[in-house]
């Protein structure tokens, strides 16, 4: 939980926000309270989706169904406006960790505890499956540990079973390390699915463990699909039943009503000295253990669906009243077994990924495939967005060693300052990694992760000497050149890399630049602002080209600064010149295909996150990185050029873009 900032809203429907719970690819979360003081979860969705009429149908849909959940085992909705600006949707506020947070900070629960769990879990996705809803995200960090039981989060990506039409083809909702084999592959993702991911958060619960980690995305998607789960520490009375909901198939596992029952007779530690004793022999299809509980056994008979619960049922709870000042939820110390391992976890550590802003795609990208990717590496992930400011970045930085996180991997805003901030990580031994955005200084970062920013206006320029045949043709070709933000060391760079491969065809000759602007300096754009671009191309053309005077190139570091020059280009309506770019968007994507933009440099945030994990894999195991030799040691990656012939399979294909 964190304060309220300066652009966010006072109220967002009956609601009074008091702070900020979290965010995700779906929109904000804030903590909100109505005028009677009950408090909400109100989430408010990003921009981007408010302005789909799809998305929008696809909400009310589900908010009109979610709604009809009952039970209290999840956090009902109470309130929603699917018709408002940006809608909006408001769940009962739930106190407590998340069941990922409680097993970082204690350790793994017992055989007992974990089955209570999962017959609380079970209860909860049983209600919301009887609304015709599947969850298709239930992990960890959708799991509230409260203190009458586990309660399930985040109907962001539920989706309603027969809405399969509101859903772009193609797309793949959750997280990968909880996917059933059926929702990966972007088949119809049923019931079951939900029970194969409870059967991954049982034994995420029962060892810290994920039974598919793996250190990358597409080794978790490999053991998922073709590999049996990893049950390594899961007790054993707890294994038969996570087999079956791990089922590759989806008509082997079993339903939750089975799941119940078959979870019940682990609800209490076995009396007899057999280790066999008291597993029963779980099996889908069944109504129940194939034999009778051990004698004197206790068993906690699964609450009927239509019976009535409140703050009396505690069965669970039977024999721990003296354990009322323990930290924990009761009905987590039925059998604590701290012989399964520490509270991290085994090798989990807690990191910190701070980026600038979540209001573009590109941010967002970024965010899904660090967490998925650390996640699956089997940490814990805590990932905050600032809102374009240093000093918001500065905040949450702080704030996220006062958490504990063991490193930092940061998209800088500004060095100078957050150095303060950054400075307190180093004191405090946390490793602080750069991301993407360029760190020069060894005082705020350790370490450096990005691409090759020369190389990327090289690239540039490269296309523009092939495509204008000039080492071929004497010409000449005139060109026009735009650079980034004077202040910004990353335009310097870009600047360079261009300049390098061009100054040998300006000095023979064969380019010309009639406005003989041709210093970064000159050709800087503050902000890197498209409305500025646009305007310097418009004085451009108004001066060097009235004549009719042909334009052949423009080289610019930034789609956003190609948006603004191809916007001025189209108004003096002239023969569009061969104009590059970098940083992909969906507008540019719609250029290149239209044939107004010749290219762009993509630099893949999946290839950096990677490096990113595979980096502080190593500084973690105490171990000195492969990196360049630099004031902050850097690892850098290579940009890809994409046009027309390769946009499809570079930016679509992959997933970077939608071209919806």
């Amino acid at each position: 939980m964190e304060s309220l900032r300066g652009g966010d809203p006072e109220r967002i429907g009956p609601y009074t926000l008091i702070a900020r719970l979290g965010a995700g690819a779906m929109g904000q979360v804030y903590l909100g309270e109505d005028g009677d003081g009950r408090r909400a979860a109100v989430k408010l969705l990003n921009p981007e989706l408010a302005v789909s009429p799809e998305y929008r149908e696809r909400f009310a849909r589900e908010f009109a169904a979610a709604r009809r959940v009952a039970g209290d085992r999840t956090a009902h909705v109470v309130d929603a406006d699917p018709e408002a600006e940006r809608p909006w949707l408001a769940t009962a506020h739930i106190p407590g960790p998340t069941l990922r947070e409680h097993v970082f900070e204690h350790g793994p629960l017992g055989p007992a505890a974990a089955a209570a769990l999962g017959v609380g879990l079970a209860e909860g996705l049983a209600a919301i499956h009887a609304c015709g809803l599947i969850h298709r995200d239930l992990k960890p960090s959708n799991v509230i540990m409260a203190e009458d039981g586990p309660r399930i989060i985040d109907f962001g990506i539920a989706r309603a079973v027969d809405a399969s039409t509101l859903t772009g083809t193609g797309t793949v909702l959750g997280t990968y390390g909880f996917m059933s084999p059926e929702q990966i592959t972007a088949d119809t993702a049923g019931t079951p699915s939900d029970v194969f991911a409870l059967g991954c958060v049982l034994a995420f619960a029962a060892t810290g463990n994920g039974p598919f980690d793996a250190s990358t995305v597409p080794a978790v998607i490999h053991r998922v699909l073709s590999e049996p789960p990893r049950l390594d520490g899961v007790p054993h009375r707890l294994r038969p039943v996570l087999e079956a909901c791990l089922a590759k198939a989806p008509e082997q596992r079993p339903t939750t009503d089975e799941l119940r029952v078959g979870l019940t007779a682990v609800t209490d530690p076995p009396t007899a000295v057999d280790p066999d004793a008291g597993v029963p022999d779980f099996a889908p299809g069944r109504s129940g253990p194939a034999a009778p509980f051990p004698a004197g056994d206790t068993v906690v008979q699964p609450t009927p669906p239509d019976a009535k619960r409140g703050p009396a049922r505690r069965a669970l709870l039977a024999g721990v009243v003296a354990a009322l000042a323990a930290a924990v939820p009761l009905w987590l110390l039925l059998d604590r077994d701290d012989s399964l391992g520490g509270g991290s976890g085994g090798d989990a550590k807690r990191i910190g990924i701070a980026l600038p802003h979540n209001s573009e795609p590109r941010w967002n990208y970024d965010g899904e495939q660090l967490t998925s990717l650390f996640e699956a590496a089997g940490h814990d992930v805590l990932l905050q967005y600032a809102d374009g400011t240093a000093d918001s970045q500065a905040t949450q930085i702080e704030r996220m060693l006062e958490d504990g996180v063991d490193a930092l991997v940061v998209a800088v805003i500004d060095p100078a300052a957050e150095r303060d901030a950054l400075e307190r990580a180093r004191d405090a031994g946390v490793p602080v990694v750069a991301y993407d955005r360029l760190v020069e200084d060894g005082a705020v970062a350790d370490y450096y992760v990005g691409f090759d920013l020369a190389r990327v206006g090289a690239l540039q320029s490269q296309y523009i000497v092939d495509r204008l045949g000039l080492d071929g043709q004497t010409g000449p070709f005139r060109l026009e050149v735009f650079a980034g933000a004077s202040s910004d060391p990353v335009a310097r760079l870009f600047f360079d890399g261009a300049w390098e491969v061009l100054r040998p065809y300006v000095e023979q000759g064969r380019l010309v630049v009639p406005s003989g602007q041709t210093s970064l300096e000159q050709t800087a754009t503050e902000r890197w602002d498209s409305a500025l671009a646009r305007s310097r191309m418009e004085d451009l053309l108004a001066s060097f080209y009235d004549d009719g005077t042909r334009l052949d190139a423009v080289l610019s570091p930034y789609d956003g600064i190609t948006a603004g020059v191809i916007d001025a280009i189209q108004n003096a309506d002239i023969a569009m010149p061969l104009v590059v770019g970098h940083d992909p968007s969906a507008e540019s994507l719609a250029y290149l295909e239209d044939g107004l933009q010749a290219m762009t440099v993509f630099n893949d945030p999946s290839t950096l996150a990677q490096a990113t994990v595979d980096l502080l894999a190593t500084v973690l195991a105490g171990e000195d990185p492969a990196a360049a030799a630099a004031d902050v040691p850097s690892v850098y990656l290579e940009p890809v050029a994409v046009d027309a012939q390769n946009c499809q399979e570079v930016l679509i294909d992959s997933g970077y873009l939608d071209p919806g």
